[in-house]
């Protein structure tokens, strides 16, 4: 069985087998690269998001009930929770006509209540126009008598998008993943010629087989010998003239 030694490390044979697949490398990068390119030039969606943020608050009624922050907080909680519901989209479709695509999202600030309500859809236009319909219809989704006496005030106005929300990626982050791809296969490559189990040198031979090293034999490679004879051939050229 082979025996392993730090000193059977051959820096020759690592750094022959790491230029031989140069190649590999390169190819790495542009796998990367393009990957990222395909992605965001046929896979990427632009999506606009619009948002908005409001108070939740009591009318005069309820107005000592709702005295304490602590309770209004909770109120604006559940009121999260009917911005969220999917029939509040049934409310917007019958009274928009058409047929809602666009994500809700919704955020209590925390320790307040106020609340934050985001609508993304495919286009700025139809993310504003989502929003302020969501806005307008989320009273006629409830009907208990306490959040009758419940109203919303508007903090921060809804607002058209100028531009997408979703980042397209960036050349930057292609060239950054291609080199780390690169990177990875020049670490498997060094490693693959390290645990490699072959002879390498010399030294090596005598944790392969039982018995001793007595000499080592040379040997030129293919190209070598025919680059040999073929500068013999041109320098050593015998001559035959005839006298007569």
């Amino acid at each position: 069985m082979r025996e392993f030694k730090l000193s059977n490390i051959n820096l020759y044979t690592l750094v022959r087998d790491f230029l031989r697949n140069s190649l590999v490398y390169v190819l790495a990068f542009l796998i990367g690269v393009l990957g990222v390119k395909v992605y965001s030039d046929a896979i990427y969606v632009p999506a606009y998001t619009s948002s908005m943020t409001v108070s939740v608050s009591a009318t005069t009624q309820y107005s000592n009930f709702y005295s304490d922050l602590r309770n209004t907080i909770e109120i604006a909680e559940i009121l999260k929770n009917v911005f969220d519901s999917e029939v509040l989209k049934l409310k917007v479709e019958e009274a928009t006509g058409e047929k809602f695509t666009a994500t809700i999202t919704t955020s209590n600030i925390e320790e307040t209540n106020l609340i934050t309500i985001s609508v993304t859809d495919s286009t700025p236009q139809k993310a504003y126009d989502t929003l302020v319909a969501v806005y307008n219809n989320y009273d006629k989704v409830f009907n208990n008598s306490v959040f009758e006496n419940t109203r919303t005030n508007i903090v921060s106005p809804p607002f058209m998008p100028t531009g997408p929300s979703n980042a397209k990626v960036d050349s930057g982050f292609g060239k950054k993943l291609g080199a780390a791809l690169a990177g990875l296969m020049m670490l498997l490559v060094l490693f693959l010629s390290f645990i490699r189990d072959t002879v390498k040198q010399a030294s090596d031979v005598e944790n392969y087989i039982d018995g001793e090293l007595l000499s080592v034999v040379y040997h030129d490679s293919i190209k070598k010998k025919k680059r040999k004879i073929s500068t013999s051939a041109r320098t050593n050229q015998l001559i035959v003239s005839n006298p007569n």
